[in-house]
């Protein structure tokens, strides 16, 4: 047995159940490799391949009797598989499926991952390389990425390289890549698109080549005219005459000096012109710049008076200030006299009345003072007489 798919690693697990996702009947049905296990999956996957060769009658299952149901599906699956790639694949699938044996016990009991990638592996080899294998082509370069599809092309190249050493009679020429058919269309739409330019271009050519034929016809014709107008004003000099054709190209060339004329007058008043208002203009700035220039010493002097106005005004308002300010100190100064003149009053009042009471305690104590001489003497007199 090869051993490409001993065991399946993670990477080959993920690309290939992202390829089981590219059939439109199972789109989001399947998360995981386990679920598909029941066979329902690679059902819808077979029925995708060919619908005349799709499970019919699915039995429903119950918990005790699951495995066994998914069992059987996946034998009728398997069996109908097989029965598609013998009867429109060609002897290297059927090699291949021959060689990839599938324990189903093992799948459908304990969802064996390695069974499942085998039986992964034959629905991918049989839709690369069966009698679909354009469409399920495109499927893989539309609707997987770069990497997955390196990956998907990895894993047929080891299975070739492993059916080339376990089957060395198999023909190796019957082994096609999966993306020869692929290069192929891509070849054919590159080869298409080259040829749709080129016949573009002789279109253009072709286009070109009518219109440089107009254009010389047209060309032709003028020089037959021109020729015809030479001879004919050639056999009117020869006899000596003027032709009415030369009378009017004179006509025209008179005119036209007059009209030369006219405008080389008319440019020449208008150089006038100009040169007579440029002269009026500088005339009317030098005027407006003398003016300017005595209206601005106008208002130098008229600045100058108004600024000694201004320094008068300003000298009489601080003399003013000082004025009120002496008046009012001058005032506040009679307050003052005032009150000192009315506490002098008061002053001298009371110092009267002060004296008042001194010459009177002075004629008091002198009163006192003889009294009491008086009582002394009349002590003494008493003494005496005792």
């Amino acid at each position: 047995m090869p051993s490409s798919l001993e065991p399946p690693d993670d990477t080959t697990r993920a690309v290939l159940l992202a390829w089981i996702k590219t059939f439109p009947a199972v789109l989001n049905k399947v998360k995981s490799i386990e679920d598909l296990t029941d066979g329902l999956i690679f059902s819808d996957m077979l029925e995708d391949f060919d619908p005349a060769y799709a499970i019919k009658d699915i039995s429903k299952t119950t918990s005790s009797t699951k495995w066994i149901s998914a069992k059987q599906t996946l034998e009728a699956v398997y069996k109908n598989l097989l029965k598609y790639s013998h009867e429109h694949c060609d002897n290297w699938v059927k090699a291949a499926v021959v060689e990839y044996p599938i324990d189903f016990n093992a799948l459908a009991q304990y969802s064996d991952p390695t069974e499942s990638t085998k039986l992964i592996t034959i629905f991918l080899l049989v839709a690369l390389k069966g009698p679909n294998q354009l469409r399920y082509i495109d499927r893989v370069r539309t609707k997987l990425s770069h990497d997955m599809q390196s990956v998907i092309a990895n894993h047929v190249a080891t299975i070739e390289q492993d059916l080339s050493i376990a089957l060395p009679d198999l023909d190796p020429h019957r082994i096609a890549k999966p993306y020869d058919a692929l290069d192929l269309e891509e070849k054919y739409s590159a080869v298409s698109m080259e040829h749709a330019a080129l016949k573009k271009r002789n279109a253009d050519l072709i286009t070109r080549l009518e219109n440089l034929s107009e254009s010389r016809d047209h060309l032709l014709d003028e020089t037959k005219e021109q020729d015809r107008l030479i001879k004919q004003l050639q056999e009117t000099v020869n006899h000596g005459g003027k032709s009415e054709y030369i009378s009017r190209l004179e006509k025209r060339l008179e005119d036209s000096e007059q009209l030369i004329a006219n405008q080389e007058q008319q440019l020449e008043d208008a150089r006038v012109n100009r040169e007579l208002k440029n002269k009026e203009l500088v005339s009317i700035k030098h005027t407006r710049d003398l003016e300017t220039q005595d209206r601005l010493k106008e208002l130098e002097v008229e600045n100058s008076a108004l600024s000694k106005r201004a320094n008068k005004v300003d000298h009489y308002e601080k003399k003013l200030a000082q004025q009120n300010a002496i008046e009012k100190e001058n005032a506040r100064l009679r307050e003052q006299l005032d009150v000192l003149q009315e506490n002098q009053k008061d002053y001298d009042k009371v110092h009267m009345e002060n004296e008042l009471l001194k010459t009177t305690r002075r004629e008091y104590m002198k009163v006192l003072e003889g009294q009491e001489n008086t009582i002394t003497d009349l002590k003494n007199k008493d003494r005496t007489s005792s």
